[in-house]
């Protein structure tokens, strides 16, 4: 029987689109294992916590892949205010697939008092809400009125 080979980056892109499409709770072994053409045991073996490990994994991912770009965007002294806020939308468009899958923070976030994973969602949204207050810093705000505004944003 040929051995089935997936790499990293793929594998935890398929199970993103997994945790993504059906959240934490529905997102079973046997749908893991349909996405990755994995069998149990191979998953296991590389996630050798579960699903929660899984999880935890593709919020990492999500959470620096997102973090990088807009730490880039606000490190980009050529775009004022108006343009970085412009940028920060297509980054998030992006994100969410122009809105064809759902935000996989979102989508483990339904129990935070469940999930052992709680600290590594509130820490990807902090990220966020941090980018958005430097923009809105950028913007003239004080730092209450950016706090406030990257909240509502």
């Amino acid at each position: 029987m040929p051995t089935f080979k997936i790499d990293d980056d793929k594998l935890v892109s398929k199970i993103s689109e997994v945790f993504r499409k059906l959240g934490y709770e529905g997102a079973s072994m046997t749908a893991l294992t349909e996405a990755t053409g994995l069998q149990r045991a191979s998953l296991y073996h590389r996630f050798p916590d579960g699903k929660q490990a899984m999880a935890n994994i593709v919020i990492q991912q999500a959470s620096q892949n997102l973090k990088r770009q807009l730490s880039a965007l606000n490190k980009n002294t050529s775009l004022n205010h108006e343009e970085k806020l412009k940028t920060f939308k297509c980054i998030l468009s992006d994100f969410y697939c122009q809105g064809h899958l759902p935000c996989v923070i979102d989508s483990m976030s339904y129990d935070l008092n469940n999930y052992t994973h709680a600290a590594i969602l509130k820490e990807s949204i902090s990220a966020l809400i941090d980018e958005l207050r430097i923009i809105a810093m950028d913007a003239g705000l004080t730092i209450q009125e950016s706090s406030d505004w990257s909240i509502i944003h």
